[in-house]
């Protein structure tokens, strides 16, 4: 693949945390509701571990990521400093101060990873090794140092940069240009991903939102790739607070499973109780507790370029929009 081509192929994500007023909120037990950390609280903890950098806007949305966390973005709030943090936290990794060559988990909204994970061509695997859990490895390149802050104090973005070096588990070497910009999102950019009435709904006063876009580009550095010897491709994860009363959902294309598959893939790591998992015409509903060890897939074919979660207990929901293959 040439440069000219990895320097547009590119994962954008938004994401937009809406605290909905006339939303009815599902009733939980008092020892149900845990104690979720404000944006202040998790902003005074993480400036403690590691340098932050904030985006700001009039509203009260607030955006924090950690450039020495390999370009984390790692919380968002849509209420100031008072709003809750809907980013997950892991104060267990994050205080033991230990890095995992597994993988240094500090936790959340987005990160950049590269793919693939597992096969011929795995880029968590050394060479002659059993693809097992025991000798999964994150790559040196994403799991370690820090990405340089190459945009300009006046810019309202943030952009950060990271040369890397990595080995499949075929022996290709990859050398790649990493760039990574971070912005809020305005009021044209939420028309046009999710229209006019949604727009309407997020100014109203009985709504508070925080919407931002990662940019992600890669170039290639290296020899040219090629197929036999294995490729990459961009690979967004993220990572947000668990709830009693949280649903996934993941609208999904219907038609034959002949032609694009089943709806889920749901036997990663085994099978799901029904009643964790349930298949609408339209959508595939999670549950997002954090209590059962699960997860779930959809084909490309079948995929949608948005997925959200909604959280009754704090009236919060998220949809996270997505670029996709033309």
């Amino acid at each position: 693949m040439t440069c000219s081509k990895w320097l547009w192929h590119l994962s954008l994500v938004c994401c937009i945390c809406a605290i909905l007023g006339q939303m009815p909120i599902a009733r939980a037990n008092e020892e149900q509701k845990g104690s979720g950390m404000s944006y202040g609280q998790v902003r005074k903890y993480l400036s403690q571990h590691t340098k932050i950098l904030e985006l700001v806007n009039e509203q009260g949305g607030r955006v924090l990521i950690c450039p020495e966390w390999q370009g984390r973005v790692m919380t968002s709030s849509c209420d100031g400093l008072q709003g809750l943090s809907f980013g997950f936290i892991n104060k267990d990794f994050i205080d033991a101060g230990q890095p995992n060559p597994h993988f240094n988990n500090y936790g959340g909204e987005d990160r950049f990873w590269l793919s693939p994970e597992g096969g011929p061509f795995s880029l968590w695997f050394k060479q002659g090794v059993d693809q097992v859990l025991d000798n999964w490895f994150t790559p040196p390149a994403l799991n370690e140092g820090a990405w340089t802050v190459i945009s300009k104090p006046r810019d309202p973005f943030f952009r950060m940069y990271r040369r890397m070096e990595l080995v499949n588990t075929s022996g290709t070497q990859f050398q790649l240009e990493v760039t990574r910009d971070v912005r809020l999102l305005n009021d044209s950019d939420v028309k046009h991903l999710f229209g006019e009435d949604a727009l309407a709904a997020f100014q109203s006063r009985k709504v508070k939102t925080v919407g931002y876009e990662t940019v992600n580009r890669v170039v290639n550095a290296g020899e040219p790739m090629a197929k036999d010897k294995g490729l990459v491709s961009i690979w967004i994860l993220g990572m947000f607070n668990a709830g009693p009363q949280t649903v996934i959902i993941v609208p999904y294309k219907q038609g034959d499973e002949a032609t694009l598959g089943p709806v889920v893939k749901s036997d990663y790591f085994g099978s799901i109780p029904p009643e964790r998992l349930k298949i609408l015409p339209e959508a595939i509903l999670f549950l997002g507790d954090g209590n059962y060890r699960s997860k779930i897939g959809t084909s490309q074919k079948r995929a949608k370029n948005v997925a959200g979660s909604m959280d009754f207990q704090n009236n919060v929901l998220t949809l996270v929009h997505f670029t996709m293959p033309e």
